[in-house]
């Protein structure tokens, strides 16, 4: 049982460090399309929604902007994978 404590522990000390290490507005990050193993960079910038939800968009740094569906986020030395569910 013990074991299982120290697990939950662990993946909770690791959601408090991914979200205290996550990208802020203002930040300068690093993103990749889906389909698209380019590296381009990016800010982080907010916008609040009709419904006071706070949204939030990455405003590339390259000309012209690349389109698509974001996958993946570096920020720092993490790693975020934005695509939805991968097929079984």
């Amino acid at each position: 049982m013990g074991d299982k404590k120290n697990l939950d522990r662990i993946k909770s000390l690791d959601a408090l460090l991914a979200r205290l290490d996550s990208p802020k507005e203002g930040d300068e990050v690093i993103f990749t399309l889906k389909d698209d193993s380019t590296e381009y960079r990016g800010i982080i910038k907010k916008k609040q929604n009709q419904d006071r939800a706070a949204l939030y968009e990455i405003v590339p740094k390259t000309h012209p902007a690349p389109s698509g569906a974001i996958e993946t986020i570096k920020f720092k030395v993490r790693v975020f994978k934005i695509g939805g569910r991968k097929p079984l």
